[in-house]
């Protein structure tokens, strides 16, 4: 390996030497054949120390490449190779010379590839390390703005006299401020091109999915006290966030060399975020921001990028029961101008207006499930087939009051089994004039309520549940009998 400065003629050497390979043109067929390859990536990721073998004596270290058309495949150090991976760092460039090619399913590598890449015996390696830059950053505590140095660098106060804080940020190895680490609450209005790492606090105005053979979009509308914004959220599952956990099966401790021998089982899991409407209060860590080639400023989120995390505030179930959360509202302080959340203690007031609808709904996402003609179950707003993805839910329209006014709301799923007190099944299986009578039973039931308004300008019919009447604009995103509040 030889270990090169960090200097951008260095980088364009090695570059012009090695990039004459892709890794869309490695075929692991070639190179049974005697074929080799020279290729040249960045460092994306570099992963723990893995114990494998049958004893679990051999160690083993993954270190994702992505290269210049964004494909990536895993380089593998094996045994004292392992030791190599402490010269590399995340956002450096590696030249790879004659790597041996070698299939993921041979070596148990999860990975969306079918090959690998290996420390051969004929490989040489070329590393040109990434060097972390730091940019001064400005921010007014006035008026929350971000003012970067250099070519954006344009400090502008909005008060007379702003009390200006100046901080260094890292740059990561595209350039892109990294505000991760930095406890900062971003504006709309703040953001610029590439940042990184940063959050966001807004209301849903919209969101959309656009579905490929191989990636799921969404596209969700966000806007905050200064302005709006899409931003683009890419999952590797539909409306589903992986996390990892481990578990240990058994431990076998050898008393003569002192060692133990841990089985240890790590598995992923799958965590839906729910339903999510316009008008819920979301927060949304790990968002990038680059300008597109249209000259737009582009947010977007990967959900399986380290710090990455989506909440949606108005769904939390602590919401309702913790009084530092919320500040109790009455019915006639709503405002459909207003985009908050709502807490309010409510009343059911002349139930016999209400509307009781039980359907399927794609458990995921808490969607109605509809019927195509070929028989099958689809969700439109994943745009998936879920047949085997169904549950029974409730949808339910209802009138509340309190002594100052009467609304009509209404929610989904187990809001709607909470403010009716029975579960889908069980008001499925009722007879159906029973049905109709049940609702009588729960006049004059006290509430607390979380409220947001849904009916978001540009957001069209047929996202909300589907209502006789389509003017009901309050949502009712949690619901807890007053009897059941400490």
């Amino acid at each position: 390996m030889v270990n090169m400065q960090d200097q951008d003629d260095d980088a364009m050497l090695i570059a012009a030497r090695f990039c004459s390979d892709s890794f869309s043109s490695v075929s692991l067929q070639q190179a049974q054949n005697g074929i080799s390859y020279s290729l040249y990536a960045r460092i994306e990721s570099i992963g723990p120390l893995e114990a494998k073998g049958s004893f679990c004596n051999v160690q083993r270290k993954q270190v994702t490449l992505v290269d210049n058309e964004d494909k990536r495949l895993k380089f593998l150090l094996w045994g004292e190779q392992v030791l190599l991976a402490n010269l590399l760092s995340v956002g450096s460039m590696l030249a790879l010379d004659q790597p041996y090619i070698t299939s993921s399913n041979d070596i148990a590598v999860e990975t969306d590839s079918e090959i690998c890449l290996e420390y051969g015996s004929a490989t040489q390696l070329y590393l040109v390390p990434f060097v972390q830059h730091e940019e001064q950053v400005y921010i007014s505590s006035s008026s929350s703005q971000i003012r970067h140095q250099g070519s954006r660098l344009s400090l502008t106060a909005l008060t007379p006299t702003p009390r200006v804080s100046q901080v260094s940020l890292p740059c990561d190895s595209l350039g892109s401020i990294d505000f991760s680490s930095y406890p900062f609450r971003s504006f709309i209005t703040d953001l610029t091109d590439k940042m990184t790492g940063f959050s966001l606090y807004g209301i849903v105005t919209d969101i959309h999915c656009e579905r490929s053979a191989k990636k799921v979009i969404f596209y969700l509308g966000i806007e905050d006290t200064s302005g709006s914004i899409l931003a683009k959220l890419h999952f590797v599952s539909s409306w589903y966030i992986h996390y990892k956990s481990s578990q240990i099966l058994s431990i076998d401790k050898n008393v003569k060399s002192h060692f133990m021998v841990i089985d240890w089982l790590s598995s992923v899991h799958l965590r839906s975020l729910g339903r999510l409407s316009p008008g819920h209060s979301v927060f949304i860590s790990g968002l990038s921001s680059n300008t597109s080639k249209k000259n737009r400023l582009e947010v977007s989120w990967f959900e399986n990028q380290p710090g990455s995390s989506f909440i949606n505030l108005s769904c939390l179930p602590a919401l309702l029961n913790s009084s530092c959360l919320h500040k109790l509202s009455r019915l006639s302080d709503l405002s459909t101008e207003a985009s908050c959340t709502y807490i309010c203690r409510v009343r059911l007031d002349q139930v016999s207006q209400c509307h009781v609808n039980t359907d399927f709904a794609h458990s995921s996402c808490g969607r109605p499930a509809k019927l195509t003609p070929s028989g099958n179950l689809e969700c439109s707003f994943c745009q998936c087939s879920c047949d085997s993805e169904v549950v029974r839910t409730l949808f339910l329209k209802i009138p509340v009051a309190d002594e100052t006014a009467k609304i009509f709301g209404w929610c989904s799923g187990p809001t709607a089994a909470e403010m009716l007190q029975i579960s889908p099944d069980e008001f499925f299986e009722l007879p159906e004039d029973e049905q109709f009578m049940y609702p009588s039973s729960l006049e004059n039931e006290c509430f607390v309520v979380a409220l947001v308004n849904s009916k978001q300008p540009g957001y069209g019919r047929g996202h909300c549940i589907d209502l006789e009447d389509d003017a009901v604009s309050w949502e009712i995103t949690r619901a807890q009998n007053v009897n059941n509040v400490g």
